[in-house]
């Protein structure tokens, strides 16, 4: 997931992996290929 975050967001890094808590979810939101908004609907 976090690859995925990545290749539109450089700021979803390994450390941002290293310390998000595991299982999580989020919310991706886009306008057609522009990441928008991320949303943790897992806490």
């Amino acid at each position: 997931m976090t690859l995925i975050m990545n290749h539109y967001d450089t700021k979803y890094d390994l450390d941002f992996l290293l310390n998000m808590s595991k299982p999580d979810v989020y919310r991706l939101d886009f306008n057609g290929t522009e990441l928008i908004e991320v949303i943790r609907l897992w806490n």
